[in-house]
């Protein structure tokens, strides 16, 4: 059986339970890269004391020159979910991710692709509060709503839709809310120095750091850019080894293996920012992560640019910060899974994760 998923909290107990110094080592991770983020590492870096398996491969740069545009790759996949005629629920937070997602639905279907009537928008009141110009705007004049409680607590019947859509991956394209922690290390080189600087301000036990100098070396060794500076390093841990937790997190509080048993059933859950094309742009494109001086209100430039050009919403691309949009929807459900394991294509949940011998 190969892990595919599992909740840091619940491995964590299980390193301290056996007293498997590999595994504790492992768990420290977790201190410099997201305390809620189950490290599926697709680069072959971590040396990770357990069997993974990994759903998204991380796409090889083009023998060709891709001209990818950010606009055109938003648009072309919301046409390409509408085009399958199925019934949608797109998660909305009102953050900038969720955001681009539904204008980019609103936008294709202003292209004539799909309509209006296969979508069900759903929220919570922090959504509105989040961007409430874009809800009066576009959400509520257009779309069918829904409580996002009530369409997760739905997910397993499939009485709400044959498609789930959730903003999620995009923080693994642009880098994530870490780099908003290293800003006075973000242009610094790479070097033994300043990962045991960054290792120290994140409080790692002592006889965790040889591990995790070696794994970071290996980070940057084995991947397939070139990274020079600390915040290329800290855009790679989150685009290598946590691609994966976040296309899988939002169905651990649900009931989801109650209709899917496949691992190809998870399509039905893609993630709008999981694809090859989006991904390519991350790694080769050009597209635009920060403005010219780093900054919270800079970040994601991008989507900040991408909304600009189709809706006035006034200094929301400007001045929008990162806040926990998931997480006050997520915390008012329970978590259903503690890990998910996969053999011969079926996904399981697991009780205890097995160590490689």
């Amino acid at each position: 059986m190969k892990i595919i998923y599992y909740m840091p909290l619940f491995l964590k107990m299980q390193a301290e339970n056996s007293s498997n110094k590999e595994l504790l080592d492992f768990c420290e991770l977790f201190k410099v890269v997201s305390s809620n983020a189950s490290l599926i590492d697709r680069s072959n870096a971590l040396e990770t004391p357990f069997d993974t398996k990994v759903l998204y491969e991380i796409p090889t740069k083009p023998i060709n020159p891709v001209n990818l545009n950010y606009d055109e790759v938003c648009i072309s996949r919301a046409e390409e979910i509408l085009k399958t005629g199925k019934n949608i629920v797109i998660f909305y937070s009102g953050g900038l991710d969720s955001t681009v997602v539904v204008l980019s639905f609103w936008l294709a279907i202003q292209n004539d692709i799909g309509n209006f009537d296969q979508i069900t928008i759903a929220a919570s009141q922090h959504s509105i509060i989040e961007n409430p110009l874009f809800w009066s705007k576009i959400i509520l004049p257009f779309f069918k709503l829904t409580s996002a409680n009530v369409a997760l607590e739905n997910i397993n019947n499939k009485t709400m839709a044959d498609r789930y859509v959730m903003g999620e991956n995009a923080d693994q394209l642009f880098g994530g809310g870490l780099l908003h922690n290293v800003f006075d290390i973000f242009n610094k080189e790479i070097n033994e120095d300043n990962v045991e600087n960054f290792l120290s301000n994140n409080n790692v036990l002592e006889t965790s750091k040889p591990y995790l100098h070696r794994v970071m070396k290996n980070l940057v060794d084995n991947a397939t850019v070139k990274l020079e500076t600390m915040s290329d390093l800290m855009w790679w841990i989150n685009f290598s080894c946590k691609w994966q937790s976040v296309a899988l997190r939002t169905l651990c509080f649900t009931n989801f293996l109650d209709i899917i048993s496949d691992e190809s059933e998870l399509k039905i859950f893609d993630t709008f920012f999981n694809t090859v094309e989006f991904q390519t742009l991350s790694l080769y494109g050009n597209m635009p992560k920060w403005g010219d001086t780093p900054s919270i209100y800079n970040h994601k430039l991008a989507s900040r640019l991408f909304i600009k050009k189709y809706i006035d919403l006034g200094n929301y691309t400007t001045m929008k910060i990162k806040v926990p949009s998931l997480y006050r929807v997520l915390a008012t459900g329970s978590y259903k899974y503690n890990a998910l394991g996969i053999e011969n294509g079926k996904i399981y949940k697991i009780q205890n994760i097995e160590m490689r011998k």
